[in-house]
């Protein structure tokens, strides 16, 4: 280029109006034709927003709003996608009953699905342009679909390992007499396992194929309801309790009412009571014994006993002791009547000796 042609140049350049050398050059994907050729939707998800700048309105606080929204309908799209490719409200898994598995409507599906694509949408890009003569601000999300469908895959058999880990974990339990601990491995397990469904039916919708289980999900949940059946009776629990006070021999019969009392309690709470030791996942051993606090000669003239409870806690398949218990002259277990009989008969069957050897109980039985 000679220097006249240079000179020519800069000539003209400076003949043009203030600003066009600044001119903003909008985005190619502001043009609904170039979205629709180069982001088709049996390959991408997409959303497209925009806004005006609002009086007193940060430019960087406008962006995140119109981008949301553009992220926001990507997502509803893939919601509806999910919707129109399954074709129902609610969505099904099998489940066993005495034995024969049957499919139950699982309600409250769909909004789970919700929740579960607003927080897993990963990988989606969103873009974002602002026209500042015209005061608008666009946004453009978007995200390939078989990159969706391999994150909810990779999320599926993720869950489908820990699955198998658990259920290890649950054999281990069960063999060691852990049942209640056991139970609640298999409760969780199937709580991950319609995470899982969720999952599965995000996947169907992305790769637009019906909605299908797969082999791995219908393995495990029928294996994971068939165990929370067998545990349904629970642990299996021995009582035995004496009375071990040679002084106060009249009131032995409250050794009966201790028993009766605990192992109500145990039913109560998902334990199976056995009539023989040897049958026994536990075995709960109790002696009773009372002790006098006041004789009634006190400033208050009223007579008091304690409720006095000792014992172990032994799990039969292991021979471990894993609980003492060691209930002696507790402040809290004490009771006061007209004679000594009443005040003997209602310190055993206070409700803070109950609760006390409940706590007590069932934390053992979770050692």
């Amino acid at each position: 280029m000679t220097k006249l042609t240079r000179l020519f140049i800069l000539s003209l350049l400076a003949l043009l109006p203030m600003g066009v050398s600044a001119q903003e050059i909008d985005p190619m994907w502001l043009n609904q034709g170039f979205r629709s050729m180069n982001y088709p939707f049996e390959q991408w998800f997409t959303g497209f927003s925009m806004d005006q700048l609002q009086p007193g309105e940060k430019l960087i606080t406008a962006l995140q709003r119109v981008e949301d929204s553009a992220r926001n309908q990507l997502i509803e799209q893939i919601q509806v996608n999910v919707q129109s490719t399954t074709n129902l409200k609610n969505s099904a898994m099998s489940v066993s009953e005495n034995g024969q598995f049957s499919e139950v409507i699982v309600t409250n599906f769909n909004e789970e699905i919700r929740s579960t694509t607003n927080a897993e949408a990963v990988g989606v890009e969103v873009k974002s342009h602002y026209d500042s003569q015209k005061q608008m601000i666009y946004a453009f999300a978007c995200v390939k679909r078989v990159q969706l469908a391999n994150y909810y895959k990779n999320q599926e058999e993720a869950i489908f390992t820990n699955v198998e880990r658990d259920l290890i974990l649950v054999n281990d339990f069960v063999n060691a007499g852990q049942k209640i601990e056991a139970h609640k491995r298999c409760v969780e397990a199937k709580e991950q396992l319609l995470k899982a469904l969720s999952h599965r039916t995000l996947l169907s919708a992305i790769v637009k194929s019906e909605l299908a289980y797969s082999p791995q999900y219908n393995t495990l949940m029928e294996r994971v309801e068939r165990l929370i059946i067998d545990l349904k009776q629970g642990t299996k629990v021995y009582v035995m309790c004496i009375w071990n006070d040679h002084e106060h021999k009249q009131y032995e019969h409250v050794a009966v009412s201790v028993k009766e009392k605990v192992k109500s309690m145990l039913t109560a709470n998902n334990c199976a009571i056995v009539e023989q030791a040897n049958d026994a996942d536990y075995v709960v051993e109790l002696a009773a014994s009372t002790t006098m606090r006041s004789d009634g000669s006190g400033k208050f003239g009223i007579i008091s006993y304690y409720a006095n409870i000792v014992g172990k806690i032994v799990n039969n398949r292991t021979n471990k002791h894993v609980l003492n218990i060691s209930l002696l002259q507790d402040p809290h277990l004490y009771s006061a009547g007209s004679n000594a009989g009443q005040a003997v008969s209602k310190a055993f069957g206070s409700q803070a000796l109950a609760e006390r050897l409940q706590k007590l109980i069932l934390e053992g039985l979770e050692n």
